[in-house]
């Protein structure tokens, strides 16, 4: 019966991640007013990036994230979604170019996914900032974005070591993606 289903294309396929609806799967931002933000780029004779720590409660195909930035002195500046390395920024995964914050007031900038990597469950991210040449940009968050749980924060100077801190005011980001535990898992190998 399952075999005669499958030849007739009834039974259903496996669905994949893009056949799932996208959804917000981490969100630091808050509803209110702008008013906490970190510097990115050149601040005296410094050229200084910052990263935040993503940890999701489940697994997904990234789709996009969304920033909220500002500038300072206009330019671009770089994101990279990064592995942990032992509690650190570690080795990118993906790559995301911003040529050119102009905003003098806080607006969201989306970093599209090229690569839809899988996000494991449980497992620590990492999101980096840095500027590409003499742009400072200001990376915001709302004043009621705070959390009761500490979120960790890096931030390093002239590519030295990061410094790591629990802090319950990060930037803010917004995560999207596409989870990958769909409910029908049946396919045409399984059928026969």
């Amino acid at each position: 019966m399952l075999r005669t289903l499958a030849a007739l294309g009834i039974l259903s396929a496996v669905l994949l991640p893009s056949q799932v609806a996208p959804q917000t799967i981490l969100n630091t931002i808050g509803a209110g007013r702008y008013g906490t933000a970190v510097d990115i780029g050149r601040q005296e004779d410094k050229n200084v990036e910052w990263a935040v720590a993503l940890r999701l409660h489940d697994t997904f195909e990234l789709g996009s994230i969304g920033v909220p930035l500002s500038a300072v002195t206009p330019g671009g500046v770089i994101f990279e979604l990064a592995a942990d390395a032992g509690g650190a920024p570690g080795a990118a995964i993906e790559r995301f170019s911003i040529v050119d914050v102009r905003a003098a007031e806080p607006a969201m900038y989306t970093l599209a996914s090229a690569k839809h990597p899988r996000l494991e469950r449980e497992t620590q991210y990492w999101l980096i900032a840095s500027p590409p040449g003499a742009a400072r940009v200001r990376w915001w968050n709302t004043v009621d974005s705070w959390s009761s749980n500490a979120r960790l924060e890096a931030r390093r100077e002239n590519g030295r070591a990061w410094e790591v801190v629990a802090n319950p005011y990060i930037p803010g980001i917004m995560v999207i993606g596409r989870s990958f535990h769909p409910s029908v898992a049946l396919n045409r190998e399984t059928a026969r």
